[in-house]
């Protein structure tokens, strides 16, 4: 995991195991309400500044190979932020999480997807029912 370039638009609560020798919080452990105040303070509401967050990710997305949506939620405002509609193309192999959606929820999403941007090959995309890991051991 930790050779993987994970994004957080929107910040996370803190950093995971992995990402760090040791995180501020050890998640299900310990005092969460103390920390509660702290871990605000590294979230992004959609509407706050984050430009350098999103231009990182834009360079990534580009250059990637295969590009992983986790949780993503696909809202016309996260799309907007990452300017989606010239950020893929043809070549890009698309994986994202549609945990506890039905078929035709997820067959709508990538039809979303394609119409926010015409260049993305419908089948190299893919929003499979379930969740992140089990997305990245699928695909990676």
């Amino acid at each position: 995991m930790s050779e993987l370039k994970i994004i957080h638009l929107y910040g996370q609560i803190d950093a995971l195991d992995w990402q760090v020798d040791q995180p501020a919080w050890d998640y299900g452990k310990g005092d969460f309400f103390g920390k509660l105040k702290e871990f605000t303070e590294n979230i992004k509401i959609i509407f706050e500044e984050r430009k350098s967050d999103v231009k990182e990710a834009q360079d990534l997305i580009k250059n990637a190979y295969k590009i992983f949506f986790l949780g993503f939620g696909y809202a016309d405002e996260n799309l907007e932020a990452l300017q989606f509609s010239g950020l893929l193309n043809k070549d890009h192999h698309i994986y994202g999480t549609g945990l506890g959606l039905t078929e035709s929820e997820r067959r709508k999403i990538v039809s979303r997807l394609i119409q926010k941007n015409r260049f993305v090959n419908r089948d190299l995309m893919t929003i499979e029912d379930c969740d992140s890991v089990m997305l990245l051991r699928k695909h990676l």
